[in-house]
């Protein structure tokens, strides 16, 4: 082959193989950017992902059970087993709402106590505003028995002012709870309150929890968190559900061992949706 010749072939070999490696660079491009592509849909989509059954919920709230679900429900106020006697406006299932936020909390402090064989048993979450109308109503009425088993020496008519019912709520935020400790292994059905809420575990019932000295939403000076003269097991029970509580940004109200409100985040404004299952 005359060297003319060669240098065409050679010419020709070098333009293929340039056209190759460009066609091959545009195609590894190409792949690139779809992957790109993929992943940021991928993220888009995880982003604005909710808990199953949580859009039906106003934004930032979401049921407890999504988050926790070894955490125990009781929630009292959906049902007749409280002060009232009867379900409140504003409760149509017996499930525990609350802001992301603190249910996300709640379940860092159920993680930490099932390790000691513990778990949360909640009584009300977020509590809609006509609910705390309701029980305002109640406690204000002029008519009707001025005490009862959930205060035995409180008249009705003063547990506003004494602050057991609240003319607004931190219950209508989202961000208070109010709850106790079972064991986990404690699976029968609870021993309702019978009679005085102040009364001795044994002769009361335990409301399928451990003892705290008194029942839940007992209105006397014995619900107190550091009240006097406790049993030495209800007083370490309630030392031990504060100190849970409170490693994961909970504060408990003085006056009500059972009440905790999240400090994590603002206030936010009062909700009155309703309370519903999924």
């Amino acid at each position: 082959m005359s060297r003319p010749a060669r240098e065409t072939r050679w010419r020709r070999e070098g333009r293929d193989k340039a056209d190759s490696t460009f066609r091959e660079r545009r195609l590894t491009q190409r792949r690139s950017r779809i992957r790109l592509q993929e992943a940021l849909l991928a993220s888009a989509l995880v982003s604005v992902a909710v808990p199953s059954g949580a859009s039906d919920l106003p934004d930032g709230f979401v049921r407890v059970k999504e988050v926790s679900p070894a955490i125990r429900e009781d929630i009292r106020y959906a049902g007749a087993d409280n002060f009232v006697g009867r379900p409140l406006s504003g409760y149509e299932a017996g499930v525990c709402i609350l802001r992301t936020e603190a249910a996300r909390a709640l379940a860092r402090v159920q993680e930490s106590l099932a390790a000691k064989g513990l778990v949360l048993v909640v009584y009300d979450c977020y509590r809609p505003k006509r609910a705390v109308a309701d029980m305002l109503r109640w406690a204000q009425a002029s008519s009707g028995p001025r005490f009862g088993p959930f205060h035995p020496t409180t008249d009705r008519r003063s547990l506003v002012s004494q602050g057991y019912v609240a003319v607004r709520s931190l219950h209508s935020t989202g961000l208070a709870v109010d709850l106790g400790l079972a064991r986990l292994d404690a699976l029968r059905a609870p021993v309702r309150l019978r009679g005085d809420c102040t009364a001795p575990v044994e002769i009361r019932g335990d409301e399928g929890a451990l003892d705290f000295g008194t029942a839940f939403d007992c209105f006397d000076r014995r619900s107190s968190t550091y009240a006097r003269g406790l049993p030495t097991e209800a007083a370490a029970n309630r030392r031990q559900l504060i100190k849970a509580m409170a490693e994961q940004g909970f504060a408990n109200y003085p006056r009500e061992w059972w009440h905790f409100s999240y400090g994590g985040s603002g206030r936010g404004p009062a909700q009155d949706f309703t309370v519903v299952g999924r």
